[in-house]
Parts: structure tokens; C-alpha cells; sequence
């Protein structure tokens, strides 16, 4: 009896004499910016970065400040046209059908194809490959014209190497695609499938790029430059969450006599003990919503006709113990995704900042993205797809009469803004009565009616000249 007792003395001084039963220790979530930015080079090394930006679109934030864009980008291409040289019938016939082309591919607009070239602004990149076909019936049987350009997902290249370079390493010979992206992989990984890439040829596709450079062709999302935001963004909506729960919850505090507790420490079998442990599971169960009452002993505490010896309260995380505001930080967070886009105009009104002016400003500076992003599309088209569209139909013209396309306007014209401008610059002869200017001036006013075609052209001037004289006195 005794070599037991001292035995339980001996396991007891070891393993529960003392022991703090509570978390001592911490989660360290001061830390976790230092691990982001650790493991920052890794989440945005080609390829895994593609992952990470697919990952970054499901934040409301990045979507948003996206959306603005491709909604933008969208509605200028819409309302985008053919120019060509005014005084060159050859460059007006080539416009002509170049316009004929791209109205007439298979299941795509220009709309589309827009949309589809604007990936470089998740990605860096984006490839659209010229699909060709010949035309068999209507004015234009005999020639080629666009069939489709078709989007390659820049997850869908080889990953090991999307693009091969010549051997001075200057120019991109191919693009490569993996043939196993498209594949079905549920019996099996996609790791685990070796197949031979598909080679594009270079001349064969249109490549777009966001921040190019001459040591970059690649380009650089901007995605990149917001994944600093995003990720202490999202790390502090997560903590609000549960620190939501916890408020709306209570956590809830236990009072229990001190001679129960020491008993309890000093033997963990005894009857204490065991109604401690009891006491825990059940208020672990009220904290997590699985119990809704909990019955304690109603004795008094000595010397006292109100102090119950058993007691128990809910408190709420009232937020005096805080130096800082979490609605501040994910706030000043969401400012620095969408100024990476320049949509900044976004968020006007949603703080306590929030004028005209400013909204004015920033719509502005977002517009001038668009421009940008809207540039980079028509060059490529410009630069790329129309002279060979038109060297395939042995159509060759020199630069300055080559048609060319051109964005509609990025917003909608202030229609008083434009008839003020129209009425001074009118009322002193600078304006040409040309039906070119009159048809851009219907255009920009919102009107559906053009000069008739056959009021157009040198060879119909007498008849326009009869025309203006009746209806512009």
C-alpha cells in the first residue's frame, strides 16, 4: 500500500503536480507576413503562378477590379472600325474587306476575340492562334479569310518550356501546348502522362503581352504586383470571421470553487476531477452551439447571501484591448489591388472619402489603362493579323495604306461637352462640310443616320453638293 502510494506521488510530481491545463503556447500569426513573403518566389514562379492568379480571382476585390476592365475593353471593341487612307481606292477596297472578315468568322465576334486577348491582364500573356479558310461563295469566293482566332489557355502550354527560342536566343520560334491539359485524368494524374507537345509556329499566332519589355516578352501580370495585398487581405477577413464568431458566440468563463480545483490537479481520478472534465466538455459544447443549457450546484459562498460557489458567464470580444482596426487594414488592402488596375474609382463612396471630383479623377486614371490594354490588342492586330490576312490574298500596299482598326470611344460623349465644341468651331468655318465629318459628328452625337453611300466619294460630288443644298442650308 504504501510502494502505491508512493508510486501515484512520483506520476503525479511528474506528469500533473502543477500542471497548467490552458494553452501557454501561440499560433505566431505575426509571422505569417514574414512566411507570405517567404514563400512568395515559389506561388509566383512560372507555372505555379498561373495557379496562384486563378487562386486570386476568386477574391471579390480582384474579380471586381477585372470585370471593370474586360466590361470596358468589351464595349470598345463592339463599337471598334476599319480605317483606311481617304484618298486611296485600293486602301478603301482592302478596309472593306477586312471588315467583311472579321464580322464573318465562325461563332466569334470581335467582341469576343477582344475579351479573349484581354487574358494577358490575368496572366501576362495571352496567345490566339490564326486559324484561316477559304471563302466558297459571295463576292469574296476564291480568297481567304479569318476563320477563328483561337484562345490557348496559358495553362494548356508545356510547361517545361511554352516557348522555344532560336539558337542566338532572340526570337520565339514556337509556342508549345500540352496535349495532355485537354485530357481526362481522373483514373490517372496528369503528372504521370508523357505525351509529345504540339508546336505552334510563331508567325502562326498572335502574342499579347502586359508589361512587356525587351528583356521580358512575356510580359508580367498585374496580378503579381497585387498578391502582397491579396494574401494579408485575405488573412485578415479570415481572422474577422472568427473573431465575428467569437463576439456573436461569447466565450464562455467558468468560476468553480479553489479547493475543487486543487483537488482535481492533485488527483485526476477523483470525483473533482471528474466533474471538472464534465464541466468542460459541456461548455466546449455550448461555445460550438451542440448544447443550450448546462445545469451547476446553487450553494452560496461562506460569508455571502448572494455569491453562488458555481458561476458562469458569457463575455464578448468588445474590442477595447485593440490598437488597431481590421476594417481599416482590409480596407487600405482593397485600395492597393484595385489601384494595381487603376480602378481605384471602384471604391469612391464605400469609405468616408467621396466626391465628384475624386471619382471623376479616378475614372480618368482607369480609362487611361484601358487605353492601354486596348492598344496592345489593336497593334496586334494591326501589326500582325491584317498585313498577313492580306499578303494571303496577295493584297500588298504600302504602311500608310494599310486599313488599320481603331477602339470606339471609352465612355459615353458629352453630348452637351460636344454640340458647344461643334457650335464655336462651326460658327467660325473651321469645320469642312464633308459627309465624312458629318457622318462623325452623327456618330459621336448618337445618331443612327449616315450619308448615303452614293452621296460618298469624289466621283459623287456633284450629287452631294445638290444633296447639302437641300437639307444644309
Amino acid at each position: 500500500m504504501a510502494e502505491s502510494s508512493q508510486e501515484e506521488a512520483i506520476a503525479n510530481d511528474i506528469s500533473t503536480s502543477r500542471l497548467r491545463l490552458g494553452e501557454i503556447g501561440s499560433e505566431a500569426i505575426s509571422v505569417i507576413q514574414e512566411i507570405t513573403q517567404r514563400l512568395t518566389p515559389v506561388e509566383l514562379k512560372y507555372p505555379q503562378c498561373l495557379k496562384t492568379y486563378e487562386l486570386m480571382k476568386q477574391d471579390a476585390t480582384v474579380v471586381s477590379a477585372l470585370n471593370a476592365g474586360y466590361i470596358q475593353i468589351e464595349k470598345r471593341f463592339t463599337g471598334a472600325k476599319i480605317r483606311f487612307k481617304d484618298d486611296s481606292e485600293r486602301s478603301k477596297e482592302a478596309a472593306e474587306f477586312v471588315d467583311w472578315c472579321l464580322k464573318n468568322m465562325d461563332n466569334q465576334t470581335l467582341r469576343s476575340v477582344a475579351r479573349n486577348a484581354a487574358t494577358f491582364r490575368e496572366n501576362g500573356f495571352s496567345v490566339l492562334e490564326k486559324c484561316y479558310t477559304k471563302i466558297n461563295a459571295g463576292k469574296y469566293k476564291g480568297k481567304y479569310k479569318i476563320k477563328k482566332l483561337g484562345l490557348r489557355p496559358a495553362m494548356s502550354l508545356y510547361h517545361s518550356e511554352p516557348f522555344v527560342v532560336d539558337g542566338d536566343g532572340r526570337n520565339i520560334t514556337y509556342i508549345q501546348q500540352d496535349p495532355n491539359y485537354f485530357k481526362n485524368t481522373i483514373s490517372g494524374s496528369l503528372a504521370s502522362m508523357q505525351s509529345n507537345p504540339l508546336k505552334i509556329e510563331r508567325k502562326k499566332v498572335m502574342l499579347m503581352g502586359y508589361n512587356v519589355t525587351d528583356d521580358r516578352p512575356m510580359g508580367s501580370s498585374p496580378l503579381r504586383g497585387a498578391f502582397t495585398a491579396w494574401r494579408e487581405k485575405s488573412l485578415i477577413q479570415s481572422l474577422e470571421v472568427v473573431g465575428t464568431s467569437k463576439d456573436l458566440a461569447g466565450t464562455p468563463v467558468f468560476r468553480l470553487p479553489l479547493n475543487i480545483m486543487e483537488k482535481a490537479a492533485s488527483d485526476p481520478t477523483s470525483p473533482e476531477a471528474i466533474s471538472i472534465k464534465s464541466y468542460m466538455q459541456q461548455l466546449a459544447n455550448l461555445h460550438c452551439g451542440e448544447q443550450t443549457y448546462m445545469m451547476l450546484p446553487s450553494d452560496l459562498q461562506e460569508k455571502s447571501s448572494t455569491a453562488q460557489q458555481y458561476d458562469i458567464s458569457f463575455l464578448g470580444v468588445q474590442g477595447t484591448g485593440k490598437s488597431f482596426d481590421t476594417m481599416a487594414l482590409v480596407t487600405e488592402r482593397k485600395k492597393a489591388i484595385l489601384d494595381v488596375f487603376g480602378a481605384g474609382h471602384l471604391n469612391v463612396g464605400n469609405d468616408s472619402e467621396g466626391a465628384n471630383n475624386l471619382a471623376e479623377s479616378k475614372n480618368s486614371l482607369h480609362n487611361s489603362y484601358i487605353e492601354h490594354d486596348c492598344n496592345i490588342i489593336c497593334e496586334s492586330i494591326n501589326y500582325d493579323l491584317i498585313p498577313q490576312l492580306l499578303a494571303m490574298n496577295e493584297i500588298f500596299l504600302p504602311e500608310d495604306e494599310l486599313p488599320y482598326i481603331e477602339a470606339g470611344l471609352p465612355e459615353e460623349v458629352d453630348l452637351e461637352g460636344v454640340s458647344k465644341a461643334i457650335q464655336r468651331v462651326g460658327a467660325i468655318g473651321f469645320i469642312p462640310k464633308t459627309p465624312e465629318i458629318l457622318n462623325e459628328m452623327f456618330e459621336m452625337l448618337g445618331f443612327h443616320y449616315r450619308i448615303p453611300e452614293e452621296l460618298l466619294g469624289k466621283e459623287n460630288e456633284k450629287a452631294y453638293l445638290e444633296w447639302s443644298e437641300k437639307y444644309l442650308p
